[in-house]
């Protein structure tokens, strides 16, 4: 739910960019049978895209709260650049 400049600084490897407002026209390339665990910078616009994708569905969902902030702050790795 970042957008491009913010998941060049820092993202979880192996993650898909798909900012906020691109989510809805993307829903079917994302899989409904997977968990999927949604990342923005503090946690406040992947709980947007949180309840977005589970009124579309998608059972297994999850906002990852404190975003990629408290992912670095916990010293867990991140991948930079595209």
């Amino acid at each position: 739910m970042r957008e491009p400049y913010e998941y060049a600084e820092a993202h979880v490897a192996g993650s898909t960019l798909i900012p906020l407002g691109d989510l809805s026209g993307r829903l079917e390339s994302l899989p409904k049978d997977q968990p999927i665990v949604v990342i923005c910078r503090s946690g406040n616009r992947s709980g947007a895209a949180t309840r977005l994708l589970r009124q579309r569905g998608f059972a297994t969902v999850h906002n990852m709260r404190g975003g990629i902030i408290a992912w670095v702050r916990g010293g867990l790795p991140v991948h930079r650049g595209r």
